[in-house]
């Protein structure tokens, strides 16, 4: 014997014409041992391709893509990528003459913020850590011997600074060209939220 408590049912549509989610149809089954007590036959949500906005949860309501956001990203990028091989032109002419420059880093001080939300934790960890050098790499071209000569030590960090300015330049530009971020799916925001990880 089965007994249907709810059939179908189309709830009311708003007022903005969105309908709301369709409630599958559910049956409880008496006196059959072979089915469960009650079966939920699936709920309907609307469709993405129908029109209708799909709702977000939280701090992604905002598109991870949004074109205005990657736009000021990228000239940020360009500016500090700029600003590096100017300093790399500087230590260069300390190479040649041993006469020592002012590194710079206004760019950077403008744009740390927004680059700290932009970019991956090894390339954003690389970036602080060579500016925070600064002062060091200064300091090492000012220690100067007898005609001009310098320790090795202090051209250790000249030379170690500069090639790890090449390199923070490479992973800038790696995240100039790489396509934005994905948006979650709607698993993995609910996972988030409920604070369980997502199965493989």
């Amino acid at each position: 014997m089965t007994f249907r408590a709810m059939d179908q049912v189309d709830r009311p549509r708003r007022d903005r014409g969105r309908p709301l989610p369709t409630m599958g149809r559910v049956e409880r089954s008496l006196g059959d041992p072979g089915r469960p007590l009650w079966t939920v036959d699936r709920a309907e949500w609307p469709r993405r391709d129908s029109g209708h906005p799909i709702r977000t949860m939280g701090r992604v309501d905002r598109p991870l893509g949004d074109p205005a956001a990657r736009a000021a990203v990228e000239r940020a990028l360009a500016a500090v990528d700029r600003e590096l091989a100017a300093n790399l032109e500087l230590t260069t002419v300390f190479d040649q003459t041993r006469q020592p420059v002012v590194l710079e880093n206004g760019e950077f001080l403008r744009t740390r913020d927004l680059l700290a939300g932009a970019l991956a934790p090894d390339a954003r960890t690389s970036l602080e850590r060579l500016y925070g050098s600064l002062a060091n790499v200064e300091a090492a071209m000012e220690r100067r011997g007898p005609a001009n000569t310098l320790k090795d030590v202090d051209r250790l960090i000249v030379e170690s600074w500069e090639g790890d300015a090449r390199e923070v330049q490479r992973l800038l530009r790696v995240a100039a060209v790489a396509p934005p971020p994905r948006r979650p799916s709607l698993l993995a925001r609910l996972a988030s939220a409920l604070g369980r990880p997502r199965r493989p």
